[in-house]
């Protein structure tokens, strides 16, 4: 996977976004920017292979139609419950 697309959307871990998960799941915002930084490069290399695969870039085109937010603005949502 092309680093230029990783490093892109690391950049997009805004202060707000880690300020949010970290409260969410209870951990410092060093702790929680850490783990994203670290977990995205993961998730991204999940959605390429799973795209590479027959059919999975309909299947992940599929996902994305049905939600109605930001994938982010779901996690977050989510993970900040009510």
């Amino acid at each position: 996977m092309s680093q230029t697309l990783v490093t892109s959307i690391i950049n997009m871990v805004t202060p707000t976004l880690v300020d949010k998960v970290a409260s969410a799941i209870g951990i410092s915002p060093d702790l929680a920017r850490k783990g994203l930084t670290a977990i995205l490069p993961t998730v991204l290399g999940l959605v390429a292979s799973r795209a590479a695969t027959p059919g999975g870039a309909s299947q992940l085109v599929s996902a994305l139609a049905k939600a109605d937010e930001g994938i982010g603005t779901s996690v977050i949502n989510h993970l900040s419950g009510p």
